[in-house]
């Protein structure tokens, strides 16, 4: 009989442990929330990344009031409980890709780098999550430091219950714009940059794929010099593209693209005459190149 109550004690304890999604009610979206997923035909839950309220004890700016703005294209400004949103595909193919959408890690474009895109991965077949992660830059870290928690622990979230959204964890890809570029690049080749804090930090937080467009911040036009945080290197897919007049960004990604090359990384990047900075993907000159890429793709 003793043994019998261990047992179920052991049970008990093993089922209350394991992670659960905490889902968030459509009643309890931000306003910027319901903004951004207003246009968004297909089925849709939007989940806490972190656990407890979803805010993170350490965030030096976890009391800013979140902000959505409309100035012809969406801006969250002000975040400080960063979201994952789940996109199911009518007919899912197993694979996934975590949005980061751009905006200087000042705010972020939620919708034209946000859920347009969500919406044209799942017509491909391909499973999005769109991260709404942590902005602007908190005061005395690095512009990424709260951004790359949240990815990473987003990554890991979206391996641990990979079953549960139909995808494989070994198809998880990441892709992002601007300041989300940047940050898919960084998720892309860094440790884990806080300390586990449950079973779902057992899950790599490395994606298996990445797509940059008009990554920022990558290397110094200046001095020639890569981000440090970039040299490391993972021989993953990797698909980049850039406008010609993206001046400022330009030649830093040139900087970090011939490194990535170097290396032996499988890299597709493309300039594209005529087109600046922050245009978005869907309807731009690139789409329908990214969309081939992305169905040629060889995955283990």
């Amino acid at each position: 009989m003793k043994k019998l109550l261990a047992c179920l004690i052991a049970l008990t304890s093993s089922l209350s442990a394991q992670h659960q999604l905490m889902e968030i009610g459509p009643s309890y979206y931000t306003e910027a929330e319901k903004i951004m997923l207003e246009k968004v035909k297909e089925q849709k839950s939007l989940y806490q990344i972190w656990p407890d309220d979803g805010t993170r004890a350490d965030d030096p700016s976890k009391e800013l009031k979140e902000v959505g703005e409309v100035k012809g294209i969406l801006r969250i400004k002000n975040v400080n409980r960063p979201t994952l949103t789940w996109i199911k595909p009518k007919n899912p193919d197993g694979r996934a890709v975590l949005i980061c959408p751009g905006g200087g890690y000042h705010i972020l474009a939620a919708t034209h780098e946000g859920s347009d895109v969500a919406s044209w991965l799942a017509a491909q077949g391909i499973t999005p999550f769109i991260l709404k992660y942590r902005v602007p830059r908190r005061k005395g870290l690095p512009k990424h430091k709260v951004a790359l928690e949240d990815a990473q622990r987003a990554m890991s979230l979206i391996r641990f219950h990979a079953k549960s959204f139909g995808i494989q964890k070994n198809k998880v890809g990441i892709l992002g714009f601007s300041a989300g570029g940047h940050l898919s690049a960084l998720t892309a080749v860094q440790d884990r940059s806080y300390k586990n804090i449950d079973e779902v930090d057992q899950q790599s937080c490395l994606p298996n794929f990445a797509v940059l467009i008009y990554t920022a911040y990558t290397g110094d036009k200046n001095t020639r010099q890569i981000d440090p945080l970039l040299k490391p290197t993972r021989k993953i897919p990797v698909y980049s593209v850039i406008g010609a007049k993206d001046t400022n960004f330009l030649p830093g990604l040139d900087i970090y693209i011939r490194h990535l090359q170097k290396n032996n990384v499988p890299v597709e990047h493309s300039v594209y005459d005529g087109i600046g900075h922050g245009v978005g993907l869907v309807g731009k000159a690139w789409e329908k190149d990214c969309e081939a890429w992305l169905n040629n793709l060889k995955l283990p």
